[in-house]
């Protein structure tokens, strides 16, 4: 993947990777994880006008450490008051949302509703959360595929950044390792990932879940196997 140095007000980011199998919005995705400036803010500047979020990359002409100038406004960081009781009505809105339970959505990163709406759905299953709480990071079983293994963790690792965050969280590293477990996924038309059938992907993913955490010794085992079970029937 090409490298390209990004420029945004007084900061220089050197070395930012650009997948060009994915439309430019996720190129955005990521600069919002690193400047806090939404992608709908932001302005970038190369060869011939602004990007797109539909822009053809092989049309850009990008060349490795090309220069990119970026301009946009961050969100602003939410101050905590700094005395006095705060009662619930008088949190900002997103604090609101939080203390009550709920959690950030999940950016769009082209056609990508239907694997947000599943995770989304998961990530309400309480039993589901504890034990992929506890699922290790390595040591699989025997058993268990290496990419059944990394979905795993990959869904553990989504659902901790939305119990984490108020804002919209992009999902990249999630859906790079459903697209390897599961190609169909990633399937492509005039150089656009293609919309997918929401039912497919939760029956997929919950497969997968199923193998990863059918383990007698976890501590949710019997809660999640009757979650299984229930899906099923």
């Amino acid at each position: 993947m090409p490298t390209v140095i990004v420029k945004w007000q007084k900061e220089l980011y050197p070395a930012v990777e650009i997948d060009t199998t994915q439309p430019p919005y996720v190129f955005k995705c990521q600069l919002y994880d690193l400047t806090g400036v939404p992608p709908e803010r932001q302005k970038i500047m190369v060869k011939g006008g602004i990007l797109k979020d539909d822009s053809d990359w092989s049309k850009l002409g990008l060349k490795e450490g090309q220069k990119l100038m970026m301009v946009g406004t961050a969100d602003e960081i939410v101050k905590a008051p700094e005395k006095g009781p705060v009662f619930m009505e008088d949190l900002p809105e997103e604090e609101q949302v939080v203390a009550v339970g709920h959690s950030a959505g999940l950016f769009n990163l082209g056609n990508t509703c239907y694997m947000n709406s599943t995770m989304q759905c998961l990530h309400s299953v309480p039993e589901l959360k504890s034990a992929l709480i506890e699922y290790p990071q390595s040591g699989r079983s025997n058993d268990l595929d290496q990419s059944s293994h990394l979905l795993t963790v990959a869904t553990r690792d989504l659902f901790n950044e939305l119990d984490k965050n108020v804002k919209p969280v992009a999902p990249m590293q999630f859906w790079m390792v459903l697209r390897k477990k599961y190609p169909q996924f990633g399937q492509l038309h005039n150089g656009s990932f293609m919309q997918q059938d929401a039912e497919e992907c939760w029956t997929q993913i919950l497969y997968t879940l199923s193998q990863a955490l059918r383990s007698p010794s976890a501590r949710y085992f019997d809660e999640i196997l009757a979650f299984f079970d229930w899906f099923r029937a």
